[in-house]
């Protein structure tokens, strides 16, 4: 085990951000909609009749279209919103037994004890390490120098948190 981990400095890429992001809780979301939307266009075709039971399905699907599409601009905004700049300059971090250190080079100091890290999620290429329900810390892939170093910094991550969904493989290949 090593005393601590301190990744190579790095930024967090936008476009990948992004696609994490839309996928984080959003295809449980699409999936009820999409039950829902089938059961309540089986019931307009049997209470309403075939015509107005299609024209009620498409008025929904043009709904659900569009909350989707909402949803997507909103956090597209959000990534290039000026107030959010500094979520993507370039930082380092080191974990510890007893914290995890992020500094950036706008000056941005963070140190959060592992007892504050509520648990712990893969999306995509990053590990997000959740302080609050609503935030966490971004951890990518790319930040560590080496695969061992990587694989420490996720068993160090499993000692003190729990892995929300399946946790990452530690082997080499992964």
């Amino acid at each position: 085990m090593l005393d601590s981990i301190v990744t190579r400095p790095y930024e967090i890429d936008r476009k990948e951000y992004l696609a994490a992001m839309w996928s984080l809780g959003l295809g449980r979301r699409l999936v009820i909609s999409g039950i829902l939307f089938l059961v309540v266009t089986v019931a307009e075709f049997f209470l309403l009749g075939v015509a107005v039971g299609a024209a009620f399905a498409a008025i929904a699907f043009t709904v659900l279209a569009a909350m989707v599409g909402l949803r997507y601009l909103w956090i597209k905004k959000q990534l290039y919103d000026s107030k959010n700049a500094g979520s993507f300059a370039m930082r380092t971090a080191s974990f510890t037994d007893s914290t995890i250190h992020v500094s950036s080079v706008t000056g941005t100091e963070t140190k959060t004890p592992w007892s504050s890290v509520i648990h712990a999620e893969r999306r995509g290429a990053f590990s997000l390490l959740y302080v609050s329900e609503a935030q966490f810390i971004v951890v990518p892939d790319q930040a560590f120098q080496s695969n061992e170093e990587r694989k420490e910094f996720l068993a160090l991550v499993a000692r003190y948190t729990v892995w929300k969904g399946k946790a990452p493989a530690l082997d080499p290949g992964s």
